[in-house]
């Protein structure tokens, strides 16, 4: 009977999405902007809490903190909780972290996140 047609259908969701999630919204008409923003919810992920990291490396804790916590630790803080892990294993990493955590408490930058301190530096 002969080769039929074949038909790719893109779908709602999927067009809605590449036009207007992840295309810049800004990029279009102010119009086309008010139509489309009872459709968008802007906020933290529910999952990661604007952490932008997956369930698998929020699981991971150190001292009962995942990296997300801890990078947003006051140095003070951080500080503190380091200091509880047992030296022993991985001991060069771990002194190196408390010398630098220690010169930014030192230069008054220990009321600073860590995640704000590296991007400083």
């Amino acid at each position: 009977m002969g080769g039929g047609m074949k038909l790719n259908h893109e779908g709602v969701v999927d067009k809605f999405v590449r036009k207007y999630i992840a295309a810049d919204l800004k990029s279009y008409s102010e119009r086309t902007q008010k139509a489309v923003e009872p459709y968008l919810t802007m906020g933290p992920c529910d999952q990661c809490h604007g952490s932008r990291l997956n369930q698998e490396a929020l699981a991971c804790k150190i001292q009962g903190y995942n990296i997300a916590d801890l990078s947003s630790m006051q140095v003070d803080k951080l500080l503190e909780v380091i200091s509880k892990l047992d030296v022993q294993e991985n001991h060069s990493l771990i002194k190196t972290l408390q010398d630098r955590l220690t010169i930014c408490q030192k230069n008054s930058t220990h009321r600073l996140s860590f995640v704000h301190i590296l991007t400083y530096y």
